[in-house]
């Protein structure tokens, strides 16, 4: 064999095997995507509490999520697209949601 070929196989092996993925400039770091889902989900549960006689739809309460984080859904969907792509860091993203659900829970305590 050509060790030139041998060369670029092994060039292609080290680097495909990487998991150092970078990441684009318009995905949202980890620590601001999962305050964002935190805020989510704790306006998702206060609706559903008090879902009767109210005019506020969800659709309206993530949007001025996004607003108060100064980002949009595209920016959120893109991102959670990216992390889901990999086991690990989709599991850090959902404990650290987690995370900050329980520390709101301990805070209104």
């Amino acid at each position: 064999m050509d060790s030139r070929f041998i060369y670029l196989v092994s060039i292609w092996l080290f680097f495909s095997c990487s998991d150092a993925v970078k990441k684009p400039e318009q995905i949202l770091e980890k620590s601001e995507l999962a305050k964002i889902l935190a805020d989510i989900e704790l306006a998702q549960a206060a609706y559903k509490l008090n879902q009767t006689n109210s005019p506020i739809d969800l659709i309206s309460l993530s949007d001025n999520i996004y607003l108060s984080h100064n980002t949009t859904k595209e920016a959120v969907d893109s991102s959670l697209l990216f992390y889901s792509k990999s086991p690990k860091e989709i599991d850090e993203l959902y404990y650290q949601v987690l995370a900050i659900l329980v520390q709101k829970q301990t805070n209104t305590r």
